[in-house]
């Protein structure tokens, strides 16, 4: 194949073209080459216009005409304790096999600092990729932590292994029982919400929230994309307030049945706010993970200081030891077995400067819904 690669923005006249791509090069049958309107959601060319795209935010490497690889973005502020600085997630960076030694894949991934961003994110890379990312530099995340709390044990135990020992059984039901006296200390008011983020949610995130973590920048405008006009999935959204109704933490679950089974899973989002707040807001996930008969639940969470609230009410940190039943993560279909969800980070010279590196951080807090992971199969 001829060394002449082109990096071009995708058009929406590519749509069929990159929903092919990723159906022969990618993964055969992965959702984003069957369903139009999620990938139009998740490179939502509106969200991008910022970085120069008039049409979803893909690039695409062409020799010719032929498209040899792709490359997705997802446009997202980043908070630094309360400094905002631009940035993207990136989302399927693929190359045909043919085509590796143009350097297609790296002629993409250096597009991005040429646009300025500040901050670029990836969630869900393999060992091979990872090195790429870190000749290139970035921060390496071995694993996204997990915490786990079992609701339901006979639940729980129809979506584990058939051949896993009763001993081991019994042994990880032990470990991640959620137990049954938890009560909230009365001091907050925590109610779901169905209406749009909006103005004040963003005077709060910029006044209060945002000096608290580093990360995706959870504002008005980010929530309501993620999670309130989601395509496909319906988020349970919980807002913490003062007595005096003054807003204190936010946590967004949904509820996800397994394909061949009746048992349901909480997936848990996000899980920001101050610590009283987020104390209330786990007793109210405990409660609400109770009422939903729910088999487990579960939060992905690079920062353990933002977990430990679940962790004082039956949430445990799940360890990929290899001898050791797990829960299973991926559900459509299980999957069994831990699967790392390993991560990379890159932020620019000025940014680091004053923040450090990331992974460094206690309050780095990136969890699975950044990025691509939380989506359908």
């Amino acid at each position: 194949m001829s060394g002449d690669v082109r990096i071009e923005p995708c058009s929406f006249h590519d749509l069929d073209a990159v929903q092919r791509f990723i159906h022969d090069h990618w993964r055969a049958g992965h959702i984003l080459s069957r369903d139009r309107e999620l990938l139009l959601w998740q490179y939502d060319p509106h969200r991008a216009t910022s970085l120069g795209f008039e049409g979803p935010s893909i690039l695409l490497a062409r020799s010719g005409e032929q498209i040899i690889g792709m490359l997705g973005i997802i446009p997202a502020e980043f908070n630094f304790r309360g400094h905002c600085k631009s940035g993207a997630w990136m989302a399927i960076l693929n190359v045909v096999q043919e085509a590796r030694s143009t350097l297609a894949g790296l002629k993409l991934l250096n597009v991005l600092p040429t646009k300025g961003l500040q901050a670029i994110a990836v969630l869900g890379i393999n060992e091979h990729v990872a090195q790429v990312y870190r000749g290139l530099k970035y921060e390496l995340l071995a694993d996204l932590p997990r915490w786990v709390a079992v609701v339901d044990e006979q639940a729980s135990r129809a979506l584990l292994p058939s051949d896993a020992s009763p001993h081991s059984l019994d042994d990880l039901c032990e470990r991640h029982r959620l137990p049954t006296d938890i009560n909230d200390n009365g001091v907050f008011d925590v109610r779901s919400i169905d209406h749009l983020f909006g103005a004040e949610w963003d005077e709060f995130e910029l006044r209060s929230l945002g000096r608290l973590y580093v990360g995706t920048r959870r504002s008005a405008a980010y929530l309501n994309w993620r999670y309130t006009n989601h395509p496909s999935f319906r988020y349970t959204r919980l807002l913490a307030r003062t007595r005096h109704r003054e807003k204190a933490g936010l946590a967004i679950y949904r509820l996800e049945t397994p394909i061949g089974h009746h048992e349901r899973v909480m997936r848990v989002v996000e899980f920001l706010g101050e610590e009283g707040a987020l104390r209330a807001l786990a007793a109210r996930i405990a409660i609400d993970a109770r009422e939903h008969r729910v088999a487990f639940a579960d939060f992905y969470c690079a920062s353990e200081r933002f977990a430990r609230p679940l962790a004082d009410v039956g949430f445990h940190r799940q360890w990929t030891e290899p001898e050791k039943t797990v829960l299973p993560c991926r559900l459509q279909p299980i999957e069994h077995g831990a699967f790392p969800m390993r991560g990379a980070f890159l932020i620019s010279r000025d940014v680091s400067e004053f923040s450090g590196r990331l992974l460094a951080a206690d309050d780095l807090y990136i969890t699975k819904s950044d990025g691509d992971m939380d989506r359908p199969n």
